[in-house]
């Protein structure tokens, strides 16, 4: 009857009462659940930041890593890269039908 005339039923309240108590209680949990995953997460950047302040401590920089033996012996690598290249391109020759290149027999070539 008192819902009949627009009144709150006494059950209805005792069922609200519950449902903001499990939401309480479960955004209780979460907010703990997230705080040891802050906690664990700050533990590993501690743990990265140490491991990355003895590697810079340990080694130089790069700067000083260069010296002109490594720049002669970078650009020795890279001319033969370039050499490498440039044989291969010699070494090939494209299709004309299908314009891919195939290795050229090195034999056939006195051969004609």
């Amino acid at each position: 009857m008192a819902s009949q005339i627009g009144l709150p039923e006494v059950d209805s309240d005792n069922h609200n009462q519950v449902n903001w108590k499990q939401i309480f209680e479960e955004s209780r949990k979460d907010n703990a659940r997230l705080q040891e995953q802050v906690a664990h997460l700050s533990t590993q950047i501690e743990v990265l930041t140490k491991i990355i302040q003895a590697m810079s401590n340990n080694y130089p920089t790069e700067r000083n890593q260069q010296k002109p033996a490594q720049k002669t012996g970078t650009s020795n690598i890279n001319l033969k890269a370039m050499g490498d290249q440039e044989t291969k391109q010699q070494t090939t020759k494209p299709d004309p039908k299908t314009g891919s290149k195939y290795p050229i027999d090195r034999r056939k070539r006195g051969s004609h």
